[in-house]
């Protein structure tokens, strides 16, 4: 029997499977859809949101390719959390000990800094907050207002209707500020959003409510998982939206409350410039598994 070595690793409780890609894992293990959900399965497998392999990138000294792959077996552009952790697991295994990491996902390249293995910073680049970015089919929802940032009305049913605001940050965000019924499961408006098949690759749904000026608290779905505890690249696109927005403070650290704790995003404004992310990463523990 093979087995594969891993570090089960979490931020704010989004928890990640971590695996460094060496030749012999590709040849015992294919990361098709079916082998990813039984290893993410939480009573099946080890249990997870996402799992995520690195390896140093072909031909470069200093970048390593990052593939994420959801809980449901897709493989997806961007991980904010996931990139924090992978961080701290390229330090801990003795990969990579510089404070500057370059990662690149898909087509996403990003770098990842730390101070001896702590206060770790994403910096992340916007991708656009137009239809078109986040793969938004822009017939069957309805521009409600005017500017740089309007919102975008999606039709669930006759008599129900949500409004997101756009970002992505190498993956679809939709961002919505509106305060929902407390009766209402912010799950299964989730589903229906995604189930319109208004957007081509699916969509990660923030629910918002600002705070104050600096702060914001959020429930966030994504795409192939469902609600997680947290998203760091659905709390840099919210802190977009809001600042967007102008109730949220530019070039200021916004904190973004979610179920386990925050996490810490500032940006100054500029479309061009880069989103910065901070938070906790932590290993929970080492293992095998497996195949």
């Amino acid at each position: 029997m093979n087995k594969i070595k891993f570090s089960k690793m979490q931020s704010l409780g989004n928890d990640f499977i971590v695996i460094y890609e060496i030749p012999e894992i590709s040849e015992i293990f294919d990361f098709k859809d079916s082998h990813v959900r039984r290893m993410a399965d939480r009573k099946k497998g080890i249990g997870a949101d996402q799992i995520l392999l690195v390896k140093k990138l072909d031909n470069s000294e200093e970048k390593f390719q990052y593939k994420i792959f959801n809980a449901d077996g897709g493989e997806v552009e961007q991980c904010g959390n996931g990139a924090r952790c992978v961080k701290k697991f390229l330090f801990d295994k003795g990969f990579w000990t510089n404070n500057n990491l370059i990662l690149v996902a898909r087509k996403n390249e990003f770098s990842v800094h730390s101070k001896n293995n702590k206060d770790f910073i994403v910096s992340l680049k916007i991708h656009g907050t137009q239809p078109d970015d986040v793969g938004l089919d822009t017939t069957v929802s309805k521009k409600i207002g005017k500017g740089t940032h309007p919102s975008y009305e999606i039709k669930l049913t006759e008599d129900f209707s949500t409004n997101l605001q756009l970002v992505s940050m190498g993956n679809p965000h939709g961002i919505c500020w509106e305060a929902f019924d407390e009766n209402l499961s912010l799950n299964h408006i989730f589903a229906m959003i995604n189930a319109t098949k208004a957007f081509s690759n699916g969509v990660n749904i923030e629910f918002c409510k600002k705070e104050s000026r600096k702060a914001l608290s959020m429930r966030v779905f994504e795409r192939g998982v469902g609600e997680t505890e947290a998203c760091g690249s659905g709390a840099c696109a919210a802190v977009v939206s809001g600042i967007l927005n102008r109730f949220l403070s530019a070039n200021e650290p916004i904190e973004v409350k979610m179920r386990q704790g925050s996490l810490f995003v500032k940006w100054d404004g500029d479309l061009l410039s880069p989103v910065l992310l901070s938070g906790p990463a932590t290993t929970v523990f080492d293992g095998e598994f497996y195949v």
